[in-house]
């Protein structure tokens, strides 16, 4: 309730002087900021992207593998990136 003190004694808001707010528009408002939601995932997944990670390494085969993707078929020694999902790779742990 907006018009009940609170336990400092000092604030008293009174409901009559804030608009009521009706769930269609707090629903309104969530929808508005979807799309800025994904962009920031978006964002948080590209930067995930540009740390290194470790190549992992088929010791049978003798194939290198995308930590993120498991892509096998286009990683070639030294690749700085993943062709299929942009990943970024550490060759450090590999002689």
């Amino acid at each position: 309730m907006l018009t009940q003190k609170y336990s400092n004694g000092i604030i008293t808001l009174n409901a009559k002087m804030f608009p009521p707010v009706t769930q269609e528009t707090i629903d309104r408002e969530i929808r508005n900021f979807e799309p800025m939601k994904k962009a920031v995932e978006k964002l948080y997944e590209y930067e995930q992207k540009d740390i290194p990670m470790k190549i992992i390494i088929d010791e049978e085969y003798g194939l290198s593998h995308c930590p993120k993707c498991g892509d096998r078929k286009h990683i070639l020694f030294g690749d700085k990136l993943c062709v299929e999902c942009g990943q970024a790779l550490d060759w450090s742990s590999v002689k």
